[in-house]
């Protein structure tokens, strides 16, 4: 079989030791059941994640790819040199990067999909960081992302018995400072918004100083 004899190679099991820790972790349950096909790879570029619903879309299960370069999912005429560098983008960008890409499934179909990919800590136990990828049809108009930020943060509101009607839509400084003073910490609220907790540090730091701004201005208003 397929699996038993990657299992037998000492250099997948990195791989299947990884799988496990991410099933574990709330993300890895969140992405299980989430509708849109995900994949978390690790920083040597292999697949060590991917749910039913990539599965679905791209042919290729989770035994048959765990361990693989995420390169296969690309058109073969696709350069390597360009590969690079959008691997490049996606580790550089603070805020994730998005973007239109013509893959192919396992059967060869060519597939224009648009492509949400960041890096991640799926858990705080876990030692390094993740590449996710969340990835629908180009045609679909839908924004994944968005919907597995709403997902995760309603959980992360239960698991801390809070009631998910204070986690207001507001813009993203402004729910970063909500989470905040809901008590997350700022390793919690990096995880919920796919950036480093130092980016988090700003934010608030920004967030405070716009609010003490407006409350100085509506001060003068109502005393005039």
């Amino acid at each position: 079989m397929l699996v038993s004899r990657r299992l037998a190679n000492p250099s997948m099991r990195p791989s299947y030791a990884q799988n496990a820790a991410i099933r574990a972790s709330r993300l890895g349950e969140l992405l299980e059941e989430f509708p849109h096909a995900a994949t978390i790879t690790n920083a040597d570029n292999r697949v060590v994640f991917v749910n039913v619903a990539f599965s679905s879309l791209y042919g290729w299960g989770e035994s048959e790819i765990l361990g693989l370069s995420p390169r296969l999912l690309a058109r073969r005429e696709y350069p390597e040199v360009k590969y690079r560098r959008l691997r490049q983008a996606i580790s550089s960008a603070t805020h994730g990067w998005c973007g239109q890409l013509e893959n192919v499934t396992k059967t060869g179909r060519k597939l224009l999909v648009r492509v949400w990919a960041a890096k991640v800590k799926p858990d705080a136990s876990l030692p390094c960081l993740y590449y996710l990828g969340l990835t629908v049809p180009a045609d679909s108009g839908l924004r994944p992302e968005e919907e597995l930020t709403s997902r995760l943060a309603g959980t992360l509101l239960r698991d801390k018995q809070i009631s998910p009607s204070r986690a207001q839509r507001l813009t993203p400084a402004q729910q970063i400072a909500n989470f905040h003073s809901l008590g997350f910490s700022t390793k919690e609220i990096a995880a919920i918004f796919g950036v480093e907790p130092n980016t988090i540090n700003v934010a608030l730091h920004r967030e405070r100083r716009r609010a003490h701004r407006g409350e100085g201005g509506n001060a003068s208003a109502g005393s005039a």
